[in-house]
């Protein structure tokens, strides 16, 4: 069982695709569990942690695992924007976290 599994949302306060994204998330049930949501930038310069996490695109989604990064990064609000793309998000970390 992977514990410490969790996704992170990178998005930023006056970014209209953000918002688009964070709305489709927010739609799919039992979303606080596994995503948390993030200001990418703080005074125009992206936050420590979204430096840590390669953050190169907004909005974004990265991984940490037992506290590390993970390789991949889902990005693209189009494909971010629809409900499918979350429960799916949902699904695989809820399935991670049942793992023997």
């Amino acid at each position: 069982m992977t514990d410490d599994l969790q996704y992170h949302l990178f998005v930023e306060k006056d970014c209209q695709h953000c918002h688009y994204v964070e709305r489709a998330l927010k739609r799919v049930e039992g979303w606080e569990d596994a995503v948390i949501i993030h200001q990418a930038k703080e005074d125009g310069e992206l936050t420590d942690f979204a430096k840590e996490c390669g953050v190169r695109w907004i909005p974004c989604v990265k991984a940490t695992i037992d506290g590390k990064v993970g390789r991949g990064e889902y990005s693209g609000w189009e494909r971010m924007s629809g409900k499918w793309f979350w429960e799916q998000i949902i699904r695989m970390y809820k399935d991670k976290r049942q793992e023997p």
